[in-house]
């Protein structure tokens, strides 16, 4: 695998920073020759005149619900492009209805869940960052009912993409939200606790300067660890922070994003390998792009999909 940091990477619509898991209303995301015009809007705000309150919004654009699906579909194709940097091959978990079609992308309806271990469940620290990390990231606690956590729902799908993983002769890396980063690598060793060879787990975040860097970052990550003699200890902690601040030595700009790594091995014979990255793509810098029913072209400061819309 000379080269390449995975022969596979894998976006799933609970854990990875996808726009799938957001509601729509009634716009259908794949529709995008519909004309029907919307007026978008930041935000609605009341203001007392002396005698009732005015609803009105700070500005408004109006267009049409297929420049919104086209925008969505625009954020969607950049994710893949970063995705196809990583590896060539992509996998996105989703039974969203809306998905839409994505060239050169396997979509897959959902992981087959068996029943065998429908009834266990991670530890109270795995749930609590579980739990945090859904609410941090915005999704929602329990698909199947009211807003409380389902903590069997979660856990769950934790555990059933985590022996996905596992479970693959070629290498799959899972790209996911940040937040999720300390989720999956508790969980993961909680899940390889019950082996004989429990594995090994790393986390390690470096800045990124160019996206195109990123499997390059990974590769020299995955020679240190590989390289490294040393175990858990002050000694291994030490050589990780002179690696990293090496890693990092062009990368003095604050506003630079992070991305978190996991890497895992079976035994102390195997190699280490990127199992897991975690990071959210900024924002365009002019902003999200989309044709408004006059024929100009505007960027927005928020998603499109997810402003405030009126018919």
């Amino acid at each position: 695998m000379e080269n390449k940091i995975a022969d596979t990477i894998v976006l799933d619509e609970l854990f990875s920073p996808l726009p799938l898991s957001k509601g729509f209303g009634n716009l259908s995301i794949k529709d995008t020759e519909n004309e029907d015009e919307v007026e978008l809007n930041m935000g609605m705000r009341k203001k007392w005149n002396g005698e009732n309150y005015i609803i009105s919004s700070d500005k408004n654009w109006s267009v049409t619900k297929g420049a919104i699906a086209k925008s969505f579909l625009n954020e969607m194709n950049r994710i893949i492009d970063i995705a196809k940097i990583i590896s060539s091959n992509v996998i996105i978990y989703s039974s969203h209805s809306n998905m839409p079609v994505l060239k050169n992308v396997k979509i897959i309806d959902q992981i087959f869940h068996s029943e065998e271990d429908n009834d266990l469940f991670f530890s109270r620290k795995t749930n609590r960052l579980l739990r945090d990390a859904v609410e941090y990231s915005g999704k929602d606690p329990n698909p199947c009912g009211s807003m409380i956590f389902n903590r069997k729902y979660w856990h769950e799908k934790l555990r059933f993409l985590l022996k996905y993983l596992l479970g693959q002769l070629s290498i799959q890396l899972v790209w996911v939200e940040p937040n999720f980063i300390p989720v999956f690598s508790v969980a993961l060793k909680e899940l390889k606790a019950v082996d004989r060879f429990p594995g090994y787990v790393r986390v390690l975040k470096f800045k990124v300067t160019s996206n195109e860097k990123i499997p390059e970052n990974l590769l020299k990550i995955s020679e240190f660890l590989n390289n490294k003699k040393s175990k858990n200890g002050l000694e291994y902690y030490k050589a990780a922070s002179s690696f990293l601040e090496n890693l990092n030595i062009n990368s003095h700009d604050g506003n630079l994003p992070e991305i978190n790594t996991i890497f895992f091995k079976e035994t102390p014979e195997n190699p280490f390998y990127c199992i897991c990255i975690g990071f959210v793509l900024q924002k365009p810098k002019k902003g999200y792009p989309i044709h408004l029913t006059n024929g100009e072209k505007a960027y927005l400061p928020s998603p499109p999909w997810l402003m405030g819309q009126s018919f």
